[in-house]
């Protein structure tokens, strides 16, 4: 037996949309209505608590300023009773008249004295003031220098503002990320335009004129395919420099896309060899711990032959690590590295007017490291302190050098007019008196310890 469907018509199963269910239209006014009175009431509150907030603080004002006032009175009503009993007991005649200008002399040097305490609370509260920057190594001369200025102008006057763009340029290990980061901290341009590549479009590795005359048919990942490439010579590129002797070591921690071999040191068979634990093998299988003493290398620098693959199958080779350095260089305007770490402020300012930019108000230095290992880079790195610390010894700086890597350091790197020009150039006796110098000290101190 089946049961009947239920009726549609009881109230139970009434239609939502049957007006009967609906609420009174006066019930929906006075909801709202309600709801508005609560919000006007709730805003009127705290405009009535912010109000007595602000009479309050202003009373609290008064109140300081009133005791400030009656601590002044009462001082100088102090000052004007010792000044009176002085007088009075002073010895009468011309005796007794300059003993209100001592009194008063007495409580002008209480007053200095309370300013005095003043200022030392002021300049206790204040924050620390930066510490001096440290100066520029005397070996590398003194003051910052540039090479290629003169073509700054030019550049500038063959486009409009608008299309003033420049990027980064060096070798590896040269300090191009440093460079970037500190244009990008304190050099402003306009709001129109792309100013600051990451890289120049040929790659901020590949030199300007390099082996192949790549410029303009090989380009960075970035600008492959089917992506927007401007016209390379529309790209001003700004080259960091780096001492080839202190650089030759960065390139035996990090070599990136170089390849290079050296003779092995004459170590007793057995010796433990230092390696260090960053360094790893690149991605065809390179690993520089297997071709290099990291306790030596670069030395002897004469077996240095290196393999650069700017592209995989198109290898070019150089002599030597010197020679590389010297038949990189060849662009527009050149910096030092040396002067990004020691005189940043100048430097910057140097290439941020060459470029058509404007100097932020205050110079931001830029402390931490600056390479990031998601753009390919690995192996060990510097923050600032760590590099100062470095750059600034001339011990590591001609370490790991005998005679003939000196002499053949000075002899293909001095073919370069950027190597006297930028003060990289040395005197080799010098330097292996401050290497035996260094020594004695060292070797004295070990064997005090030892003794001990």
């Amino acid at each position: 037996m089946q049961r009947s469907a239920p009726q549609r018509s009881s109230p139970r199963f009434r239609d939502p949309e049957d007006p009967r269910r609906r609420p009174p239209k006066r019930d929906r006014d006075l909801t709202c209505a309600a709801v508005i009175l609560v919000l006007g009431l709730n805003a009127s509150l705290a405009l009535v608590l912010g109000a007595l907030r602000r009479e309050s603080v202003l009373d609290l004002s008064r109140q300081a300023n009133l005791a400030w006032r009656d601590r002044a009175l009462a001082a100088e009503g102090a000052v004007d009773a010792l000044a009176a009993r002085l007088a009075r007991d002073a010895a009468p005649g011309a005796a007794a008249a300059p003993a209100a200008p001592a009194a008063r002399g007495a409580a002008a040097g209480a007053g200095r004295r309370s300013v005095d305490l003043w200022e030392r609370a002021e300049a206790a509260a204040a924050p620390p003031k930066p510490a001096k920057e440290p100066a520029l190594p005397p070996f590398y001369g003194a003051g910052a220098r540039t090479f290629g200025a003169e073509t700054c102008a030019a550049f500038r006057g063959s486009r409009p503002p608008h299309l003033y763009r420049w990027s980064p340029a060096g070798m590896f290990n040269c300090g191009t990320n440093t460079l970037l980061n500190l244009m990008h901290l304190n050099c402003n341009f306009d709001a129109t335009g792309r100013h600051t590549l990451w890289q120049a479009p040929w790659g901020k590795h590949l030199c300007k004129h390099n082996p192949h005359s790549w410029r303009g048919r090989h380009w960075a990942p970035q600008f492959g395919e089917g992506a927007w490439r401007p016209d390379p010579d529309s790209i001003f590129p700004v080259v960091v420099t780096k001492d080839p002797a202190t650089w030759m070591k960065s390139m035996c921690r990090n070599q990136y896309e170089s390849r290079f071999k050296h003779a092995r040191s004459r170590r007793p068979r057995g010796a433990r060899v230092f390696r260090p634990t960053s360094t790893r093998a690149s991605s065809n299988g390179f690993d520089a711990a297997r071709h290099h003493d990291p306790e030596t290398c670069p030395s002897p620098v004469a077996d240095t032959r290196v393999t650069m693959r700017y592209q995989p199958d198109k290898p070019s080779y150089y002599d030597n690590l010197p020679d590389f350095w010297v038949r990189w260089h060849d662009e527009r305007l050149v910096v030092r590295f040396e002067d990004l770490l020691f005189d940043s402020e100048k430097t910057i300012s140097t290439v941020c007017a060459c470029v058509g930019g404007k100097m932020r108000p205050r110079f931001t230095q830029e402390e931490i490291v600056s390479k990031d290992k998601t753009l390919g880079h690995y192996g060990p790195v510097n923050d600032r302190a760590k590099a100062l610390r470095l750059y600034s010894s001339e011990k590591h700086r001609f370490d790991h050098y005998d005679r003939d890597d000196l002499e053949l350091l000075k002899a293909v790197a001095g073919r370069s007019h950027l190597f006297k020009a930028m003060g990289y150039d040395f005197d080799v006796d010098a330097a292996l008196e401050t290497q035996r110098r260094r020594r004695l000290l060292f070797g004295n101190a070990t064997r005090g310890r030892r003794r001990r």
